[in-house]
């Protein structure tokens, strides 16, 4: 090893030492970071690595890529490729390369391990000699790696590239770790329990959505948790046969609406098969001030000329004065869009007056039992949530 990378390695194997990854961990759970943006062609990629995790094969590598990205996080300057180094001089070793076995048996074996996150041979990743050859980590590495290899190179090849954002990809493949582990399996069957037992006792509806807002106020990351709850109320009306069109797809919380040409978080299309979005709203959590709002979303609809109704649902009442009326009127006119500012409560009323005692009663239960069947990623489909929703789901079971 070169005295440049012996530095490095003392810099990274310090920060490690003093428990990066564990902070790392837990403030991926409690979604008290400021939220990266990740392009969907690398979300698709790291979850195309994550996915394949089975009870045979792809833990190592996917411990191996946790490892790179902490120390491309760590130590930029610092090659993920050059997993060999050290001074003697018996053993092989690149000069601006790090031993990264070291590393891993080290500091993040022990910590994927504890916390049920990775179940790894305790010795560490390396110990699958396929990813300890004399090869640097490139597409050119021979050795028959068991698990998706092109996936993992591609990370590597990206974020060495600088294409790929090491701490938006460190904490995506933490979460989809978290929301796939045995701890949360079990916490999910138990939420899921509990939510039905709920709905069977038949409660007021008002009840239901009293239940649903007080989640949604208490919870930690109030503002997704409140895309979610509203997400899953469409679905249930989406059951119910009650949309106007197609629902789809709750967004990515990284994915920013004006950069993603998203109109809002719930999103209705013409028909099953696609078309353009005829109805569209925005959750807004924490602000009653939503003037630079209005001015962005009538940007949005020069993009989306058939949308009929667009608006916001906040969680408190919103301020409306005469002259950000006055410019909603205006918006409506010029597009042809009934653009709506609604609290949650009044939101709430105007769902439910079209509906029938039953079917009021009905959708108040399916939402509840959608909600946590979001949180619990049994939705993917529909509600692909990525953030950790273990936090989530112990603070509905609370309050059911």
């Amino acid at each position: 090893m070169s005295a440049r990378a012996r530095g490095r390695y003392k810099q990274i194997r310090t920060s490690l030492d003093e428990g990066f990854l564990i902070d790392f961990i837990n403030e991926t759970k409690t979604g008290s970071y400021e939220c990266a943006d990740l392009q969907s062609d690398h979300a698709i990629l790291l979850n195309e690595l994550v996915s394949s995790l089975t009870s045979e094969y792809g833990k190592a590598v996917i411990g191996l890529t946790i490892l790179q990205l902490l120390v491309k996080i760590i130590c930029p300057e610092q090659s993920i490729r050059l997993h060999k180094g050290g001074t003697n001089s018996r053993s092989f070793s690149w000069t601006e390369g790090i031993s990264m076995r070291s590393l891993d048996k080290s500091f993040v074996t022990p910590v994927l391990r504890e916390l049920d996150l990775l179940k790894i041979n305790a010795d560490g990743v390396m110990m699958t000699r396929t990813l300890a050859e004399n090869y640097p980590y490139t597409k050119l590495y021979k050795a028959a790696v068991r698990g998706a290899k092109s996936e993992w190179i591609k990370v590597i090849d990206e974020i060495e590239r600088g294409n790929l954002d090491p701490e938006a990809s460190l904490r995506y493949v933490i979460s989809l770790l978290i929301n796939r582990s045995e701890a949360f399996k079990t916490l999910s069957e138990d939420v899921l329990r509990k939510s039905h037992a709920h709905a069977q006792r038949n409660p007021h509806p008002n009840d239901l959505k009293n239940l649903i807002s007080s989640f949604f106020n208490e919870s930690s990351y109030k503002a997704r948790a409140f895309e979610i709850v509203l997400h899953s109320a469409y679905q249930a009306l989406d059951e119910l046969a009650k949309l106007p069109g197609a629902l789809l797809p709750l967004g990515q919380m990284r994915s920013a609406n004006k950069k993603h040409k998203n109109i809002g978080d719930i999103e209705i299309a013409l028909s099953d098969s696609g078309g353009p979005i005829i109805e569209a709203w925005d959750a807004k959590f924490g602000k009653a001030d939503l003037r630079e709002e209005v001015e962005e979303l009538s940007e949005k609809l020069v993009i989306h000329p058939d949308c009929l109704v667009a608006g916001f649902i906040t969680n408190q009442a919103p301020s409306i004065n005469s002259d950000l009326s006055d410019r909603m009127i205006d918006i409506g006119q010029s597009t042809g869009c009934e653009i709506s500012i609604l609290s949650f409560e009044d939101w709430h009323a105007e769902i439910i007056e079209y509906l029938t005692d039953a079917e009021n009663n009905a959708f108040h239960a399916r939402w509840l039992v959608i909600l946590v069947e979001c949180l619990a990623q049994e939705r993917r489909d529909i509600a692909p949530i990525d953030e950790p929703c273990e936090g989530w789901l112990q603070e509905l079971g609370t309050i059911l």
